[in-house]
């Protein structure tokens, strides 16, 4: 599957519409939150607040893909004016942020451990952000480019409106 399969298409259909329900549920972070602290359990304590923290950050940064933060209470979407990626939104300053923020990460992890394994991990996970974001950049640049020439619907066009009536 490419890549602009996957975003214009894919991505609005199940399985991923419930797998994105799921991993970016308040509710469903919250409960292994108290798991964690009922099973004093460190591990899925880090991994919760990491899952809540992300689910804060994520909240105000989709538009036309907003995901469902409340599952399975309700399937309410936020659609936020700011996306994290989408430049009809403000994405290209969204990605900046977002780019420059896993850098400072990657820099702190560096700084605050010796071993090289975390090394290797915080490197390795800048070199994967950047390179989804050259291709995320270049697909949406060839999709508004053609939507511009007038050939197919495009990433841009495919969301918005899959986006709308999958609430």
């Amino acid at each position: 599957m490419g890549w602009s399969e996957m975003w214009d298409q894919a991505y609005w259909r199940e399985p991923w519409q419930s797998l994105g329900a799921i991993t970016n549920s308040i509710p469903v972070g919250a409960a292994l939150l108290g798991l964690a602290l009922w099973r004093k359990s460190n591990w899925l304590w880090v991994f919760a607040c990491a899952w809540l923290i992300h689910c804060a950050l994520d909240f105000p940064l989709h538009a036309d893909d907003a995901h469902r933060h409340f599952w399975p209470l309700t399937d309410w979407r936020f659609f936020s004016p700011i996306s994290y990626w989408d430049p009809d939104h403000n994405g290209r300053i969204g990605v900046m942020i977002e780019g420059a923020a896993l850098i400072a990460a990657a820099i702190f992890l560096w700084r605050r451990f010796e071993s090289r394994w975390v090394r290797i991990a915080a490197v390795g996970y800048v070199l994967v952000y950047l390179s989804i974001a050259a291709s995320a950049f270049l697909a949406v640049s060839r999709s508004l480019a053609m939507m511009h020439r007038g050939v197919g619907i495009g990433l841009a066009g495919a969301g918005a409106g899959a986006g709308a009536g999958a609430a």
